[in-house]
């Protein structure tokens, strides 16, 4: 395959993800597309041998969890730090956590006023299935991310398309932060951008996709933890 054709396909991927997500449950589709991912990956090895990945020996696994941990903590340092920043300039602030119009349109496509009343989100069954849905979907999405934004797009700009490390970090996770933005702020954005170009440098630092993919697990777990506490 045409590499230009191949980087054209994963935007055209990320695009159509955010048109057909607010057409359908979004678990339910997920689900079908990490599916549809794994399975072209699957047939096209060449992609799949981009990814670099290897088991944790058993004698460094008390390591591994160290490590992630520490990494973890380094991330919160990092946001905690340039978010306190922010705040010390009450006008600078304001501006970053403004909610932008204009992001907001290119970050949901602006389909939010079109969307397709198919399925009653009032319904309790669909409630239920919707809630059983996103606890399976969390590790399962997560392996799926990091996979395709540290494993096949940086490695494909990186070995294939041969941009340099800094700007294949930064294509990476601006695309990173485009797929989970949805009427955010700016501020919002930089976060997610951040954590993108946080993970990147762990994959390349250690070479194994179980770091980021562990680094994630556990930033989104103390999210949802600070979030019910």
């Amino acid at each position: 395959m045409d590499k230009k054709i191949f980087l054209f396909l994963i935007v055209l991927f990320l695009v159509i993800q955010k048109i057909i997500s607010v057409i359908v449950p979004y678990n339910l589709f997920m689900y079908v597309l990490i599916g549809a991912f794994f399975y072209f990956l699957y047939k096209s090895k060449k992609y799949l041998k981009m990814i670099s990945f290897s088991w944790v020996e058993k004698n460094r696994i008390f390591k591994f969890v160290f490590e992630v941990i520490l990494y973890t903590v380094i991330l919160y340092l990092i946001i905690f730090v340039y978010q306190w920043l922010l705040s010390l300039n009450d006008n600078l602030f304001y501006f970053f956590n403004f909610n932008w119009d204009i992001i907001n349109n290119i970050s949901t496509l602006n389909l939010q006023k079109i969307e397709m009343q198919i399925f009653d989100k009032t319904n309790i069954i669909i409630k239920n299935i919707d809630i059983i849905l996103s606890i399976i979907y969390i590790p399962i999405a997560i392996i799926y991310e990091e996979i395709l934004f540290r494993g096949v797009i940086y490695g494909f700009l990186k070995k294939y398309l041969k941009f340099n490390t800094l700007i294949s970090i930064f294509i990476t996770s601006i695309l990173f932060s485009f797929m989970h933005s949805n009427s955010i702020n700016i501020i919002d954005f930089l976060n997610i951008f951040i954590l993108g170009m946080f993970l990147n440098y762990i994959y390349i630092k250690k070479e194994n996709i179980l770091y980021p993919i562990m680094i994630h697990f556990v930033y989104n777990s103390l999210i949802l933890i600070f979030l019910y506490i």
